[in-house]
């Protein structure tokens, strides 16, 4: 995980938080400045919380103590074996993780404490990658659309992702929603509402 300066120029300064993670994907940071960092590839799967001291500019690269790591849900928990995506539903209520390999999406409280599967393994989503949380509680996710070959290797179809969506507004997830379909190996997602500075969404 790297840490960058503003983009004021051609030249960006930055230095390193985290090295040696196998595979690091999605990435998502609570109300409080903790990271928290999905690794999908063995020895280090599993989403990993860094908390601390981040530097503030370039110069204090040096100088800033690394934040603490923690393998806050290791791969295998509640059957994520190569978690892929992590969000964090505001106000700093869950953590909610896609494992694209697993078909599934799994929703943790901010501390890894307690645990609601949110799709289970299923026709609709074969492979659940980006995430995201609504400002309604609803868990909006991408569907790379993996397929197994002759060989038994995966990887994405010609145009067979997807976005969907799954309401949790009275604290059980109901069915997953198609939103759209026939996307090109959908791997991120953002959500963006007008006037509020990114905390929550209107838009994908």
């Amino acid at each position: 995980m790297e840490w960058f300066a503003p983009f004021d120029g051609t030249t960006v300064a930055s230095c390193r938080i985290a090295g040696d993670l196998g595979t690091p994907l999605g990435l998502a940071v609570d109300g409080n400045g903790a990271a928290y960092l999905a690794s999908a590839r063995a020895a280090t799967a599993g989403v990993w919380r860094y908390k601390g001291s981040f530097p503030k500019d370039a110069s204090s690269c040096a100088t800033t103590l690394p934040p603490t790591a923690t393998n806050l849900i290791p791969a295998g928990t509640q059957g994520l074996s190569a978690p892929t995506a992590v969000a964090v539903a505001q106000p700093d209520q869950a953590l909610v993780v896609t494992s694209a390999p697993d078909d599934l999406v799994v929703a943790f409280a901010l501390d890894a404490s307690d645990s609601l599967v949110v799709q289970a393994k299923s026709q609709v989503a074969v492979s659940p990658f980006g995430v995201a949380v609504s400002p309604d509680g609803s868990v909006i996710y991408t569907d790379l659309g993996l397929a197994a070959d002759a060989k038994g290797v995966l990887s994405p179809g010609d145009r067979t992702g997807a976005l969907l969506s799954v309401s949790t507004g009275n604290g059980t997830p109901g069915a997953p929603s198609v939103m759209d379909r026939g996307l090109d190996a959908p791997d991120g997602l953002g959500l963006y509402i007008p006037g509020a500075r990114g905390g929550a969404a209107s838009k994908v």
